[in-house]
């Protein structure tokens, strides 16, 4: 009878291991995603400013072809790192959902704020900033390289 009380504690014990190793996991893959997301937006942030900003250098002035290019590599650039981050937020939020459909099966901590107003109107505000982010750049390459053109052709 001891030896089947032991049994029971120790099966308990392994599947609270078990609970807790995939609770680690699913968080570490949470702030994963939620990182490299930021790494994605931080690097096209940077590319597409010194993308636009080149043609002014006074270093490139001459090199017409590559002032040229330069704007189109930062539209291009920007709308290839658009297309990561679309695959990137969809693996995010996946993971995120889990994340709190599992906390809420086993300690309740979303449920109490899941009817309110705040909570439906701020369902998923990183993923939509996020978003937003990174068409205004995609919009901000556009217009730097539209503007360059302009400049570079009429000489006004």
């Amino acid at each position: 009878m001891v030896d089947e009380k032991g049994k029971e504690k120790n099966q308990n014990n392994l599947n609270t291991l078990e609970k807790t190793d995939e609770a680690t996991l699913i968080w570490d893959e949470y702030k994963y995603r939620h990182d490299l997301i930021w790494k994605h937006l931080i690097r096209s942030t940077i590319t597409v400013i010194v993308l636009i900003t080149i043609p002014y250098s006074n270093q490139f002035n001459d090199v017409t072809i590559f002032t040229i290019f330069a704007p189109v590599l930062a539209i291009g650039y920007t709308l290839f790192t658009y297309n990561i981050l679309k695959r990137e937020l969809e693996l995010y939020e996946n993971v995120k959902d889990f994340h709190r459909n599992r906390q809420n099966v086993l300690f309740n901590l979303h449920k109490q704020t899941e009817n309110t107003y705040l909570a439906q109107k701020t369902s998923d505000d990183f993923s939509k900033r996020v978003r937003f982010y990174i068409k205004c750049l995609i919009v901000l390459a556009c217009l730097g390289g539209v503007i360059h053109f302009i400049q570079a052709f009429c000489k006004c």
